[in-house]
Parts: structure tokens; C-alpha cells; sequence
């Protein structure tokens, strides 16, 4: 039988491939980058609902004012905040796995905004049934909207300067 916290002693061992994968110094600026990120946008949507009046039809295309959008990206499924949860949590639960599978898994990709942008708009649909904007662009965006943009261009940028081994030339290779 195991002793008590022998998955602890496992993971403090510095031969233990977890430990030596997800615990380096790259993994713990993506944590940290996930933890800031969602801090900010947290934050901010506090200070929003706080401080800002509501969104009106009238407000000029670069302000800044409350809006809450019940759906997903362009509002799309409005009139269905548990669908959207649904299909948000999917969607996040399918690119985790993609990116497991694929090996896309790795620092420096982009993940951990594309992480926090998911999770706090997610976590807003579950505490309010909807995710708070509050910039408005054209259209109502959020710090989290921002994240999940900036963290797909990094993504798309590894994927295309071939930072990935998937896409690398092979030695002599044309």
C-alpha cells in the first residue's frame, strides 16, 4: 500500500516527467499569465458594473457602457444561456483535447489567454446568465473577448512560424 502523500513525493521528484513537462519556469508564466489575465478581467467587469451606465443604441462607436450579451460571440444563441454554456465548456473541453492530442499543448502558444478569455466569460454566464461587456468597439467587447483574440493569433502564429514539431521541416527535407 502507498504512504499517505506519495503522489506529493512523486511530484517534487525532479525525475518525475510531469513535474519536469508542466512545473518549468515556461509553465509557470503561462499560469501566471492565466491568473493575471483573469484577474484583470474580473476586475475590470467589477468596476464596469459599478461605475458604468447601461449600453444605449445612441452611444458613440468608441464608448464605454454596461451591455450584457446572453449568447455567444455576436450574440448568437441569445435567447439560450445554458446552451451557450454548454457549447462554450465544449468548445474549451474539444481545444484542450485537440491540443493535448496534437502535441499544440506547450508554452509560448497562446494557450493561457485563450484559457482565461474562455473561463471568464464562462464563469459570467454561470454567476449571471450572461457576460458582461462593457467597451464598445463597433460592437460590446470585454478583456476576456480580447484574451481568447490575442491567444488564438498566438496560436495561429506558433502553428504558422512552425514553432510546433508537427510542422517543421525534416532534417534534408525539402
Amino acid at each position: 500500500m502507498a504512504k499517505p502523500g506519495a503522489a506529493i513525493d512523486l511530484l517534487m521528484d525532479n525525475n518525475c516527467p510531469i513535474r519536469r513537462r508542466f512545473w518549468s519556469s515556461a509553465w509557470m508564466f503561462e499560469i501566471a499569465m492565466f491568473a493575471v489575465a483573469s484577474s484583470l478581467d474580473r476586475a475590470t467587469k467589477c468596476w464596469a458594473l459599478a461605475n458604468l451606465e447601461p449600453a444605449s443604441a445612441g452611444d458613440p462607436l468608441l464608448s464605454l457602457g454596461t451591455f450584457f450579451n446572453s449568447g455567444i460571440s455576436f450574440s448568437l444563441m441569445e435567447g439560450s444561456p445554458r446552451a451557450a454554456v454548454a457549447l462554450s465548456a465544449a468548445g474549451l473541453g474539444l481545444l484542450t483535447w485537440g491540443c493535448i492530442k496534437s502535441g499544440i499543448l506547450r508554452p509560448g502558444t497562446g494557450i493561457s489567454l485563450l484559457w482565461s478569455g474562455a473561463v471568464c466569460n464562462m464563469a459570467d454566464r454561470l454567476m449571471y446568465g450572461h457576460v458582461v461587456d462593457w467597451i464598445r468597439v463597433v460592437i460590446y467587447i470585454n478583456l476576456a473577448d480580447i484574451w481568447l483574440c490575442a491567444g488564438c493569433a498566438a496560436l495561429a502564429a506558433s502553428l504558422i512560424w512552425g514553432r510546433l514539431p508537427a510542422l517543421r521541416k525534416p532534417p534534408g527535407g525539402e
